[in-house]
């Protein structure tokens, strides 16, 4: 993400990895960051919003999307 000079996207996706447990929900987030900025979409919205969230909110939003 340097390269890309996304600077406030990859602290987002940091903060969030660096809380979350599972391999699985990490996989998911970075995939679901990754194919919003290929769509044009700014996903440092949804990481800061759900950086704060608890665990339960986190899966219901993954299961959402």
């Amino acid at each position: 993400m340097r390269r890309l000079k996304l600077f406030p996207i990859q602290r987002a996706l940091l903060r969030m990895l660096q809380r979350l447990t599972s391999q699985e929900i990490r996989h998911k987030i970075v995939w679901l960051c990754w194919c919003d900025l290929m769509c044009g979409v700014d996903p440092c919205f949804w990481l800061e919003r759900l950086a704060s969230q608890p665990d339960e909110a986190l899966y219901l939003w993954l299961g959402d999307r």
